[in-house]
């Protein structure tokens, strides 16, 4: 009785020092955004309204409240820091605690970018084939924002290159079509238009051409959701001055995007996955770029697979109406084929798991008892 009630106490004083933790950094989290809103009134108060400022803290402490996406770290916190990239942003690499992960960084004046990527990526969390996002800070500048995420091992541009010609390497581009087919039906029965898809945007978490690729669509940054679209003309922060389109980029953009008419339907997306699978299977050049040249034209190569050619022949229309949707391109034979094997494959690595665990709990028992075996002899 005695130890039941000792268990008892330590479980009661466990409790209130796990409540007394989550006070102080509730509190320290509080006042955090609160230095950080007179900060950002200070350091950034030429190219922010006061209105907008608060805007921009009452989000951060939505995205607190949404998980801790938002966390009061500073770049000081992260090791081995390197850079990865440089474009419209930077991509740095570095370790965070005991995990590799990825920076990007952008200057604080684009903070609703950050928010809005933040905001999707959240709204994505379980989607299986969607890039991961662990949270986001920003400097005591009030300078940089930086999205964290996991560190992948390349994109699928990189990927694309290392493959070798042959039926074998047709059963990791299959598989691959597959899962960023699905990828997009999941954004977009979330309402959310990607609005750059392209390979460069395709993480895998190995490059490894052997082993069964992992893929996941990132770069939310431009994306559009639902309520945008509803809202009066949509201007992402790739567009031009008078435009009301989204913009992706040149050589993936669907050609209505280019006839300066809003973006009416989820279709370009398709139109840029199009691309995105052809350059997989063919060589880019022999492919039209719609900002160049009339693609209303195009064929597919004939030597390659009937279905495929079928499904990229549609995918790549130039009128947006005879595209198939995101939904209707998983079902297409193809894609769906695809489909079956990869959920095959994955059924069979889930019952591999299953009895390895089973064995490993067996191997324990057996080496318990052979232990205890032991000990009882040489007593």
């Amino acid at each position: 009785m005695a130890v039941k009630e000792e268990e008892l106490k330590n479980t009661e004083a466990e409790l209130i020092r796990n409540q007394t933790q989550a006070a102080i950094l509730q509190n320290n989290f509080a006042k955090y955004l609160e230095q950080a809103a007179q900060t950002c009134q200070e350091v950034a108060g030429e190219f922010l309204l006061p209105d907008a400022t608060e805007t921009w803290c009452i989000e951060l402490k939505r995205y607190e409240e949404w998980g801790g996406l938002v966390r009061a770290e500073s770049l000081s916190s992260f090791t081995n820091v390197e850079q990865l990239f440089k474009g419209n942003h930077s991509v740095l690499k570095a370790v965070y605690g005991n995990e590799s992960v990825a920076l990007k960084k952008f200057e604080f004046k684009q903070k609703e970018r950050v928010l809005n990527e933040a905001r999707l990526l959240n709204k994505l969390k379980h989607c299986q084939h969607v890039a991961d996002l662990k949270f986001l800070f920003y400097d005591e500048s009030m300078e940089h924002c930086y999205l964290v995420s996991p560190l992948y091992a390349g994109d699928l541009s990189q990927y694309i290159k290392k493959l070798r010609v042959g039926e074998h390497d047709d059963d990791k581009r299959a598989s691959i079509c597959a899962q960023l087919c699905r990828a997009l039906r999941d954004v977009h029965a979330a309402g959310i238009w990607h609005c750059d898809v392209k390979p460069a945007n395709v993480f895998l978490e190995s490059l490894d051409v052997k082993a069964e690729p992992h893929v996941r669509l990132g770069d939310f940054d431009v994306s559009l959701n639902s309520e945008e679209r509803a809202s009066k003309a949509v201007i992402t922060a790739r567009t031009t001055a008078g435009h009301t389109r989204c913009v992706g980029t040149p050589g993936f953009m669907a050609p209505e995007l280019l006839r300066d008419k809003p973006l009416k339907s989820a279709k370009a997306d398709v139109y840029s996955l199009g691309c995105t699978m052809f350059d997989m299977y063919f060589n880019a050049k022999d492919r039209p770029d719609a900002s160049t040249s009339d693609t209303k034209a195009f064929t597919v190569p004939a030597h390659s697979n009937p279905h495929l050619r079928e499904l990229l022949q549609k995918m790549l229309e130039w009128d947006p109406d005879k595209r198939p949707s995101a939904d209707e391109v998983v079902k297409h034979r193809f894609v769906a084929q695809a489909v079956q094997q990869l959920d095959s494959h994955a059924k069979v690595m889930e019952e591999f798991s299953i009895l390895l665990k089973k064995d490993m709990v067996s191997l324990v028992v057996v080496g318990n008892e052979m232990y205890h075996a032991q000990s009882s002899a040489s007593l």
